[in-house]
């Protein structure tokens, strides 16, 4: 008998705006509605982010703690935009 372990990955999406952000604060973020999605996300889980202006898919990331509602209050700011739930990644 084989057994198989797979591990789920998840897709974050940025734009031109928040790109450079991400990578600098190693945070990924999604609207709140997209919440019950992301807190299931583990510690280690690979990551993937893509950005949709320019179809560039980057990763894999892996997430280095539990996903938390605005783990950083400040990012995505200047894109005038609300992600608050957030993971962080390396």
């Amino acid at each position: 008998m084989s057994c198989f372990h797979f591990q789920v990955s998840y897709i974050f999406y940025c734009n031109d705006k928040t790109e450079q952000e991400s990578f600098q604060k190693g945070v990924f973020g999604n609207v709140y509605k997209h919440w019950n999605t992301v807190k299931k996300i583990k510690p280690g889980s690979p990551i993937f982010l893509i950005n949709l202006n320019t179809g560039t898919l980057f990763g894999p990331f892996r997430s280095t703690g539990n996903p938390q509602l605005y783990l950083d209050p400040y990012v995505f700011m200047e894109s005038g935009r609300n992600y608050p739930a957030q993971v962080q990644v390396s």
